[in-house]
C-alpha cells in the first residue's frame, strides 16, 4: 500500500520539479518565507495592559506590582479593587493579562512555601 503511494509521490514530484517555472513557484515562496519571517516575527511583548487583583496588599505583592508598573512591557497596570472586575476587564479585552495575588502570598513567600 504505502509503496504505491510512495511510487506515486515520486512521478508527481519529478513531473513538478521538471520544469524551471514550476520549481521556481515551489521553491521561492518558503524561501522568501524563511528570510523574511525572522525579520517579521518577535515574541517580545510591548504595550500590554496589564490587571492586577491583589486581594494580600503584604510587601512581595506589593514590590511585584511596582516591578510590574516600572517594566518597558506594559504600558498600564489596572489596578482592580474587587474579584467582581476580574471577569470584565478580561471579557471586554481592557487588560491582555490578569496577576492575581491570594490572600497569603507574601506569608507564603517569607516562609518559603
Amino acid at each position: 500500500m504505502f509503496h504505491r503511494l510512495w511510487t506515486l509521490i515520486r512521478k508527481e514530484l519529478q513531473s513538478l520539479l521538471r520544469e524551471p517555472q514550476t520549481r521556481a513557484i515551489l521553491i521561492l515562496p518558503v524561501l522568501i518565507q524563511v528570510i523574511l519571517f525572522p525579520f517579521a516575527a518577535t515574541l517580545e511583548v510591548t504595550n500590554a495592559t496589564i490587571a492586577i487583583y491583589d486581594e494580600d496588599n503584604g510587601e512581595h505583592s506589593v514590590e511585584l506590582t511596582q516591578r510590574f508598573a516600572r517594566a518597558s512591557a506594559f504600558t498600564h497596570v489596572l489596578l482592580l479593587k474587587s474579584p467582581q472586575e476580574i471577569r470584565p476587564t478580561i471579557d471586554t479585552q481592557k487588560a491582555l493579562l490578569l496577576v492575581r495575588f491570594p490572600a497569603d502570598f507574601s506569608r507564603k513567600l517569607d516562609t518559603v512555601q
